[in-house]
């Protein structure tokens, strides 16, 4: 039976906010045409950057930001985020706290141990320290996620990756329900299997009865050269590829409720305990998710609020008819390329409108003064000189610059996790 994931993601919490953002062996032809390279990629693939044909990118890291041994703790499920790291990385990546056991039990996660960045890579050293075996699983944390456990309604998962071949340890990286009914809503895992042997894959089928309702691939592959593992989820199929070329393809029972991604790294489910001498490296070059294009629904493009311009009207009343009257002009709006841009450019219009209208009153004011007292006090119109009572001009107010425009974010979900699930009886 294969490792069913021996966790749960609980309860939903809030306050965390994310403001969002296959080649050589590995990429399809449409990833090879548009892959970008950040770093000099250390497995010869540079990652894929942008859209491609029926995908819209969403998440991409090449993990240009160091961070060392010790950079991946205080990782909180409440909150969805390791308060240890720097910002950049803090918004993009979770793991589960250190303490918790893995499927086996043999195992436990212990992410400011294992998990580091380094030469433009994510590395997760598996060792014992003190009769523990250590292991980590990071979840990326997607923006735009619609699921209760921050994960997708189908969606294509690519990731670049190699490991020591070490006895004892293995992945299990998968998308699993965040619904947490299992085997009901299903499960998909690629690539699977322990470092020491050959990479497989499993779908475990919706509405699945047991653990063992799955369809199952295998390969020749080995984790110890470097590979690209894609998973494309769709409503009426699954796809899975190695290296461009399609080891499994499911199209009956297809999963179809959100799910989160994990890429989690533990020990063995083959009766294997590691040795405390075994010590193994799995390193990750770069991932990248993508979502169906007709379920992305960019942002409408903005249009600009047309202002009237008024027609001129004589300022009443007034002290001399012959004063010339006064207009308000106002300048025409303009688009921008996006919709804060337009929103500024209003604002700061309807500010300039405010400030001519503020002056406008109290010349106004000040003929209506002027009248009351008998003086025969006017503005002189341009190129003219004032006669009468002198009228110290008023103040002008600064105008204020334009309100800065920012997003509404909303809230993450991120789920809280706890350790154990399905037929392993972790209580």
């Amino acid at each position: 039976m294969k490792n069913l994931n021996c966790r749960t993601w609980n309860s939903i919490a809030t306050g965390i906010m994310i403001a969002g953002l296959i080649a050589g062996g590995g990429l399809t032809g449409q990833d090879s045409a548009i892959a970008a390279t950040h770093h000099s990629a250390s497995s010869g693939q540079p990652m894929p950057v942008g859209d491609i044909p029926g995908w819209h990118q969403i998440f991409t890291d090449d993990f240009e930001t160091n961070v060392p041994v010790g950079g991946f703790s205080g990782c909180d499920a409440s909150k969805g985020r390791c308060s240890g790291l720097p910002s950049d990385v803090q918004a993009k990546w979770f793991a589960y706290p250190d303490g918790w056991p893995d499927t086996s039990k043999n195992g436990t996660y212990y992410p400011s141990k294992v998990m580091s960045i380094a030469n433009g890579m994510m590395n997760l050293h598996l060792h014992t320290e003190n009769g523990m075996h250590m292991v980590s699983a990071p979840v990326p944390i997607l923006p735009g996620a619609t699921g209760s456990g921050g994960g997708l309604l189908h969606g294509r998962y690519v990731i670049r990756f190699q490991a020591t071949s070490v006895p004892g340890y293995k992945t299990a990286w998968l998308l699993w329900p965040d619904s947490e009914v299992w085997p009901r809503d299903g499960e998909i895992d690629f690539p699977e299997g322990d470092l020491n042997s050959t990479i497989g894959a499993f779908m475990h089928r919706q509405n699945g009865t047991s653990g063992g309702d799955q369809d199952g691939y295998s390969t020749q592959s080995t984790y110890t050269s470097w590979h690209t593992a894609v998973i494309e989820w769709l409503p009426d199929r699954l796809t899975l590829i190695l290296d461009g070329q399609t080891i499994g393809n499911s199209t009956d029972r297809i999963p179809n409720t959100p799910m989160h991604w994990v890429i989690q790294t533990e020990t063995s489910l083959s009766g294997v305990t590691p040795s405390d001498d075994a010590v193994g490296d799995v390193q990750i070059d770069w991932v990248a998710v993508y979502v169906p294009s007709d379920t992305f629904a960019p942002a409408p493009a903005p249009t600009s609020v047309p202002i009237p311009t008024p027609t001129p009207a004589p300022v009443s009343p007034t002290s001399d008819p012959t004063a010339a009257p006064v207009s308000i002009i106002i300048p025409p709006t303009t688009s921008t390329n996006s919709g804060a841009g337009d929103l500024q450019a209003i604002l700061a219009e309807l500010q300039q409108l405010e400030l001519k209208i503020t002056l406008l009153l109290q010349e106004m004011s000040a003929k209506l003064g002027s009248a009351k007292s008998g003086n025969s006090t006017q503005v002189p119109s341009a190129g003219e000189g004032a006669t009468g009572t002198a009228i110290s001009p008023s103040p002008v107010p600064t105008p204020t610059p334009p309100h800065s425009i920012v997003p509404v974010l909303r809230p993450h979900p991120f789920p809280t996790v706890s350790p154990c699930k399905g037929e392993f009886n972790c209580s």
